[in-house]
């Protein structure tokens, strides 16, 4: 497949799971309004029909949203990476893909009563993101050390002066508010996440009407991780960034400041190497040449003893 078609593949699968994101998210948060507003009906047979289509098709649209951003970060860590050093593998990809079957599996025998597929499916959802996530920020921490001595002026460092003595360029500053960024927003989805699913499992121990009140509850709170899943993904992009800035601002200059320190010490740690490389390395392949010439001698020498 060439360069074009590749690039054209990889636009329409962004354009292609974002629709079916906002689609999906969108239809979620208006039917979960339908079923509350058919909960205050006075009339029994509205109520019934308004509360059962509303959260049949909200439950529906819910998770089939959260599969859709799952295959959504899963495809941008195979694009982003796609035809370079650290591009993801095809039995890593595989590997990735598996979480994606378990979810069908759990949505489709979920049962609120049971807190057991509703804990194993916030396990699977919680680890299974948490690792997309860990994969894309340690092959961007990668890209921001590599070719240390290209991208970083050094001067006699010493350990207590890395933050002194080397200066990040353009491109590592770049890598640098990408990975601050999607780790902001990523964690905030995550935590968002887990409110109702928590909600979820309490309700299951406690009695009937409580829980009635407490399943409401969890609705509305899968509607508020639909909106902020929405608005986690629309903050991703550039022209998003201004609501960015006043979103997370504080968060992303803390953040990014530890980022850059990891950063700072990793080449800190690769440069040294380099220079230990480069400066012994001649002696060392004299060293060793010699080694092996003494070594030939000896056994020629042998050799001819014998003979």
């Amino acid at each position: 497949m060439c360069e074009k078609d590749e690039d054209a593949y990889f636009s329409v699968f962004y354009k292609r799971t974002i629709s079916c994101l906002v689609f999906l998210y969108v239809t979620c948060i208006l039917f979960c309004g339908l079923a509350f507003v058919g909960c205050l009906s006075h009339s029994h047979a509205a109520r019934t029909i308004l509360v059962t289509m509303g959260l049949t098709i909200f439950f529906v649209c819910y998770f089939s949203g959260n599969f859709f951003l799952y295959l959504f970060y899963v495809g941008r860590l195979h694009f982003t990476f796609q035809d370079t050093i650290y591009a993801v593998s095809t039995m890593q990809l595989r590997l990735l893909y598996v979480p994606f079957v378990l979810f069908w599996i759990f949505t489709i025998i979920q049962n609120p009563l049971w807190p057991l597929w509703t804990g194993l499916y916030l396990l699977v959802y919680v680890s299974s993101k948490s690792t997309l996530m860990t994969l894309f920020f340690k092959r961007l921490i990668a890209l921001a050390t590599q070719r240390p001595d290209s991208i970083f002026r050094i001067e006699q460092t010493s350990s207590n002066s890395i933050n002194d003595e080397l200066t990040l360029s353009e491109s590592q500053l770049r890598y640098i508010t990408v990975m601050t960024k999607y780790s902001i927003l990523v964690i905030v989805s995550l935590l968002i996440c887990l409110a109702p699913a928590i909600v979820t499992i309490a309700y299951s121990f406690l009695p009937t009407p409580i829980a009635y009140t407490m399943g409401w509850i969890s609705t509305m709170l899968s509607s508020v991780n639909a909106a902020a899943n929405l608005w986690c993904l629309y903050l991703q992009f550039a022209f998003a960034s201004h609501y960015y800035q006043q979103c997370c601002h504080c968060c992303h200059s803390l953040l990014q400041s530890n980022v850059i320190r990891k950063v700072k010490d990793t080449t800190y740690v690769i440069t040294n190497f380099l220079f230990f490389q480069r400066k012994y390395c001649v002696h060392f392949f004299f060293f060793i040449t010699e080694q092996k010439l003494l070594h030939i001698q000896q056994k020629f020498i042998s050799c001819t003893v014998c003979r």
